[in-house]
């Protein structure tokens, strides 16, 4: 087992187009949670792509899946693993197919497998730019001044 954890840890190594060879523990029964028992998953793949991007050289990349729901999604390191754990009910249920949102979080420089929340990202100015090309509005804009007068000196 790669680290102590509260529920025994089963293994399966995943192929190179299914989960990009990592290696998968898990705290469930594979059959009641996916429904078969082949070492895939839905949308797995590209999250097992995004772990050995963001994995630091050196470190294997690996993914700890839970179906405990109080766990919060986050990395713990070992001297040889970088382990990316994923409460796989809410990853289930919120890892959509937007298209464009893989494709701005594929062009970040940020490690996203070590963010807790998307309000902790720092943007580059690039980035950025791109951000609020997309969600600038008026009204947000006015919602925004609207919270401090100083803002609007800001904005001058």
């Amino acid at each position: 087992m790669p680290i102590e954890w509260d529920r025994p840890l089963l293994r399966r190594h995943g192929s190179l187009n299914r989960l990009d060879g990592l290696d998968v523990y898990y705290d469930f029964n594979w059959h009641n949670m996916f429904k078969h028992d082949r070492a895939i998953f839905p949308r797995g793949q590209s999250l097992a792509q995004l772990v050995r991007r963001d994995c630091p050289v050196g470190k294997t990349p690996c993914l700890l899946l839970t179906e405990r729901d109080d766990i919060t999604p986050g990395i713990q390191t070992t001297d040889n693993d970088f382990i990316v754990i994923v409460p796989i009910n809410d990853y289930l249920r919120n890892a959509g197919a937007d298209a464009a949102s893989t494709y701005y979080a594929r062009l970040s420089t940020t490690p996203l497998t070590q963010l807790p929340s998307l309000s902790e990202v720092i943007f580059s100015s690039t980035e950025l730019g791109h951000f609020l090309d997309e969600h600038l509005t008026l009204e947000t804009l006015t919602s925004w001044l609207s919270r401090s007068s100083s803002r609007l000196q800001m904005l001058k």
